[in-house]
């Protein structure tokens, strides 16, 4: 039975390749031969931009896909446009004038309390400023000195 199969598949063969040869003009210039493979080499290059531009496109989709959904940005504006309303509702109130006056004894207690405020702020600062020279005495390295400074986050 195998060596029929294999006559079989020969006379296939045989056939498909007359049918090949029937169908075939008569032999091909070499100038049809070079104008084939210029051809074949634009649709290469043409398939490798294609298929860059549409890995390109999937990086693109992925990234869109990640974002914020169509419903979602709605609901986003909506609150944001609510917002705007009452903050807007409000600076008309104010200038309408309806702001609650201050007054000059409540006027002097926020004052007074803001001095204090920066009184105490300007000692811890001259307190942070003594720690930190006695803490760069002790670091030789001036790179390992930088490093400790922004870990204490003293330039911020």
């Amino acid at each position: 039975m195998a060596p029929r199969k294999k006559t079989e598949e020969k006379a296939t063969a045989n056939e498909a390749a007359d049918l090949v040869l029937e169908y075939l003009p008569d032999a091909c210039t070499t100038e049809q031969l070079a104008t084939l493979d210029e051809t074949i080499l634009d649709l290469r290059t043409q398939t490798t931009t294609l298929v860059a531009a549409a890995k390109n496109l999937r990086g693109s989709l992925s990234s869109l896909n990640s974002t914020l959904s169509t419903a979602d940005l709605v609901a986003s504006v909506t609150t944001l446009e609510t917002e705007k309303e009452q903050i807007e509702s409000r600076l008309d109130g104010l200038k309408k004038g309806k702001a609650k006056k201050v007054t000059t004894s409540e006027r002097e207690a926020i004052e007074k309390e803001w001095k204090k405020s920066i009184r105490v702020a300007k000692k811890r600062q001259k307190i942070v400023k003594e720690m930190w020279e006695m803490i760069a005495e002790q670091i030789p390295d001036p790179q390992e000195r930088e490093d400790q400074r922004e870990r204490f986050d003293l330039d911020g």
